[in-house]
């Protein structure tokens, strides 16, 4: 996510979730004990300079999938220009990383300065 006109702002939250896609892989094979998913987002000021990381977990373990819009802050990045996303987690096979590294965001509360 960016903003035009090298404005800043806070992003005070967004909802997430699974996509349709993550949630059949953690019924099928399924997902064991200690295996989790984040998503990590990180804020940069218009220098590029980073303003702050904070982290949501989509998965842990196979009690906690996030199967339903969840509300995240991102107020602890503070005031920026733009925010990168990664998914990040454990869940792996001879391949590397293999639970779909995306997930669905909307409803993004942005106060612009």
């Amino acid at each position: 996510l960016a903003f035009c006109n090298s404005k800043t702002g806070i992003i005070e939250s967004m909802y997430v979730v699974n996509t349709a896609y993550g949630l059949t892989y953690c019924r099928q094979p399924g997902i064991r004990q200690g295996e989790y998913v984040t998503i990590v987002a990180t804020g940069y000021a218009p220098d590029g300079s980073v303003t702050g990381v904070t982290e949501f977990t989509l998965v842990d373990g196979p009690s906690r999938i996030v199967d339903r819009w969840t509300r995240w802050s991102l107020k602890s990045l503070g005031h920026v220009s733009r925010v990168s996303f990664n998914v990040k987690g454990n869940i792996r096979n001879d391949y590397g990383f293999c639970y779909p590294a995306y997930f669905a965001f909307d409803d993004v509360r942005v106060i612009l300065d």
